[in-house]
């Protein structure tokens, strides 16, 4: 289970694709958002809520009709 900073950092890491800014926007301080970005992709458990934030995302929406 993800604490509150964990999951902010997954949703916001959908969105920015970026770990660095995904640890800042999620309350991580600036000093330490690159590391704290990397370290967090480490984790199994935040790769498995991104990856479920994405699957989330897409849609059955037909564009090209």
């Amino acid at each position: 289970m993800l604490n509150e900073k964990q999951e902010k950092f997954a949703q916001a890491y959908v969105l920015h694709r970026n770990a660095t800014e995904a640890a800042k926007a999620a309350g991580y301080a600036s000093e330490s958002a690159y590391n704290q970005g990397y370290r967090l992709l480490q984790k199994q458990e935040v790769t498995d809520r991104v990856h479920e934030l994405e699957q989330e995302l897409e849609t059955d929406v037909d564009v090209i009709k």
